[in-house]
């Protein structure tokens, strides 16, 4: 899994083919359809459904690629069979991993927080979204 932190794009390769896959604020919306808030899933939920799963990356490579979303979930499938679930703190693979790297991401999370969970999976920024100490001050 890579991240294009230009187009916001998480880049996943099934079967030597490389999909990206996007969430847009029109995706989201259309996530939410699903999920329910999208927030309080996060907050609430830190394992998203199967059902979940496959919407997301149906609209997130719906972004990118005009696909079905049988065909979306044929990619989840092959993908979870290579790489399974994930989802947990450390994982660089897996259709959780892939799931929370998307909302990271798309940035309705703010720059820190969305650093932090990509970090995790080792596709953030390594400096903290801190600000540094005595930034600002004259150089004696």
């Amino acid at each position: 899994m890579r991240l294009d932190k230009i187009t916001r794009q998480v880049y996943i390769e099934v079967n030597d083919e490389e999909y990206g896959l996007k969430l847009t604020l029109s995706g989201l919306q259309q996530l939410e359809k699903t999920t329910g808030n999208i927030m309080t899933m996060l907050n609430n939920q830190p394992l998203p459904s199967l059902t979940t799963l496959a919407t997301a990356f149906w609209i997130g490579l719906s972004g990118s690629f005009r696909m079905r979303r049988d065909e979306a979930e044929a990619i989840l499938s092959d993908y979870m069979a290579e790489y399974g679930m994930g989802g947990n703190t450390g994982d660089n693979e897996g259709a959780v991993t892939v799931f929370y790297a998307m909302i990271a991401a798309c940035g309705i999370l703010g720059k820190k927080a969305s650093n932090d969970i990509l970090r995790q999976f080792g596709l953030g920024d390594e400096k903290s979204a801190e600000p540094e100490k005595n930034a600002g001050t004259a150089a004696e």
